[in-house]
């Protein structure tokens, strides 16, 4: 009966790595505080995209997914650069 109790530090350790390692991985313009269990979003509305449409931090029509851990609290700024 020891096994288990055993894996939950390695378990609990690895929810914490994992976050700190994705990051890397993230555009500039999203940050995270695993601790607090907070996303934070820079987003910038740009003109001049492809056919003229306006691009969220260069992006448009759903190119880009993230996805953010349930229960956790995503907060934003926001600027708008296109009419």
């Amino acid at each position: 009966m020891n096994r288990p109790l055993a894996l939950v530090p390695l378990v609990a350790s690895l929810a914490v790595l994992v976050p700190s390692a994705l990051r890397a991985q993230l555009p500039a313009w999203v940050s995270v505080d695993s601790a607090g269990r907070t996303v934070t979003l820079s987003l910038e509305a740009l003109p001049g995209g492809p056919d003229g449409v306006a691009t969220l931090n260069g992006h448009q029509h759903g190119d880009i997914q993230l996805v953010v851990p349930l229960n956790w609290t995503v907060m934003w700024t926001w600027v708008n650069r296109d009419s």
